[in-house]
C-alpha cells in the first residue's frame, strides 16, 4: 500500500493533472524495501493515479530508481525518449528543495529544459524525517557539485 507521505504526493498530482497542468505522468520509484522484494513504488502510485481517473496511457511508469539522484538519472531517459521540455517535480514541502537542486541540475535550462516544483503538504513531519532530509541533502549537493567539476 502507498505511504502517507507518498498518498500526499499522489493526490496531488492528481488534483494537477485533473486541471491540465500537464499531460503525462512519470511515476518514478523503485524497489527501496528489502523486506518486501515486489514493493515497487511506481507501480503502488500509478494504481492509485489510475483508480484516481488518470488514464493508464498517461502514466509513465520509472521503476529502477531508489533514489531521488536515480529519479531524476532514470527519469532522464524517459523525458528524453518523449521529447518533453517542461518537468514540474511533485515531492513533499520538506523534500522540495533537494529535489529540485537534482532536477535542475539534470536538466538545465541552457540545454532548453524548464523544471518548477509544486509541493505537498507535509501533515507529519517528524524530526527524524527532518533529520533524515538534511543528512541526504548534504550527500546529494556533493554529488551534484562532483558531477558539475566533471563535466567543465
Amino acid at each position: 500500500s502507498i505511504t502517507p507521505v507518498g498518498l500526499e504526493r499522489v493526490e496531488l498530482a492528481v488534483l494537477l493533472f485533473s486541471k491540465g497542468y500537464f499531460d503525462a505522468i512519470i511515476s518514478s520509484g523503485g524497489n527501496t524495501s528489502r523486506e518486501i522484494p515486489e514493493k515497487i513504488e511506481a507501480k503502488i502510485m500509478s494504481s492509485f493515479l489510475e483508480r484516481k481517473g488518470v488514464p493508464q496511457q498517461k502514466i509513465i511508469l520509472e521503476y529502477k530508481s531508489k533514489n531521488t539522484l536515480q529519479n531524476a538519472l532514470y527519469s532522464k531517459d524517459i523525458v528524453e525518449k518523449k521529447g518533453f521540455r517542461k518537468i514540474l517535480v511533485i515531492t513533499s514541502d520538506f523534500h522540495m528543495e533537494r529535489a529540485l537542486m537534482i532536477f535542475r541540475n539534470m536538466f538545465p535550462p541552457e540545454k532548453g529544459y524548464y523544471v518548477k516544483g509544486a509541493e505537498s503538504k507535509t501533515s507529519f513531519l517528524t524530526e527524524e524525517i527532518k533529520n533524515h532530509e538534511i543528512k541526504d541533502y548534504s550527500r546529494d549537493k556533493l554529488m551534484v557539485d562532483a558531477i558539475n567539476k566533471l563535466e567543465e
